[in-house]
Parts: C-alpha cells; structure tokens; sequence
C-alpha cells in the first residue's frame, strides 16, 4: 500500500460497490482497489496516512470520500481519486484516528493530545470551520450525532481519564459532562 504509519496501518477500508479504499500512506494517503482483482483502481494524496476509518458523505448530490489522514482531512472523488479539498488538521504523532462523522453536509472531526474539535461546512470546493474548540478531544473513540446533540468522549491515553459530552453541534458549546460512565 506504501509507508506505514508509526502504528502500523489500522484505518478500517471503506467497501463501495466493487471497490475498496484504504488509507495508504507515502506517496498515496488514499487508494482503492478492485474488490475482486485487487488492482488499484486510484490513488490520492501525499503524505502520512491516519489512523481512522474511511468514510463517506453526499455533498450536494455527490458521493465523496472522506479520508482523515495523518496531516488532515481530505474529500475524495470515489469514481477518479481526485481530491476535491483537504483541510490541514495537525497532532501530535499525527494521530487523526477517530472516523469524521458527518451530520447532512456538516462533519464533525476530533482529535486527542489536547487538539480538541472541529465541525466544518463542507461544498465540493472546500470546507469552512463553523466552530473549533476542545470540548470533545477524542483520541480513540468516535463521536455521534443523535437526536440533535452531538456526543463524544474527551481524553486520551496520556491523561488516564476522561469524559463523555453532549454538545450543540450548532454552536459547540457544552450541554453537559460526565464522568460517571460505567
């Protein structure tokens, strides 16, 4: 596939139609192969691959490929690996490893070691910030949108605590917090 990680690769493939698309890494953060034949079909981007799984959002009628990738996120054509946008969203070991979860044509990211969050407007020409800040900095698990709210655990393994949120995705402010899970 090309240059691992630090962590090895462990992003989960995204399987669509006859193809599947991984995070890669080198000179490919983003390849799909044939689902049968195992040929590549495409590859996109530079760089370091992520850690989180591929997923997928409609924007304006469209399929794209969302691609949280070791520098930042970037939004796939699925039919040609074009990049259609990435935005640069930065870590420490560049771990982006929870999968973006996306809300209509809004998506939400979030990554530990203090970075915190971020809920973009995507188009298939960019994506703008509606809010940044680190409410929700997850390193591991995904966060979710239910009900209207979005929820997400903030903490990562180098401060050996954490809590689980509910946010307004429209604002981000804080709803509540908790530590009593369990």
């Amino acid at each position: 596939v090309g240059e691992a990680p630090q962590w090895v690769f462990v992003s989960s493939p995204l399987v669509q139609g006859d193809i599947v698309i991984v995070q890669g890494g080198g000179s490919a953060r983003t390849v799909a192969y044939d689902k049968i034949t195992g040929k590549v079909l495409w590859k996109s981007g530079n760089g370091i691959a992520g850690y989180a799984a591929i997923t997928n959002i409609d924007i304006d009628g469209n399929p794209v490929i969302l691609s949280f990738h070791g520098k930042g996120l970037a939004a796939i054509d699925p039919k040609n690996g074009n990049e259609l946008w990435n935005v640069p969203w930065e870590t420490s070991f560049d771990v982006n490893a929870t999968t973006p979860i996306t809300n209509g044509e809004r998506v939400f990211i979030t990554s530990g070691y203090k970075t915190g969050g971020v809920m973009l407007k995507t188009s298939l020409t960019g994506a703008e910030p509606l809010w940044q800040n680190k409410t929700i900095a997850s390193q591991h698990s995904d966060s979710f949108f239910i009900g209207g709210f979005l929820y997400g655990y903030s903490g990562d393994s180098s401060q050996n605590k954490g809590s689980f949120k509910c946010v307004d995705p429209e604002s981000g402010a804080e709803i509540w917090t908790s530590n009593d899970i369990g």
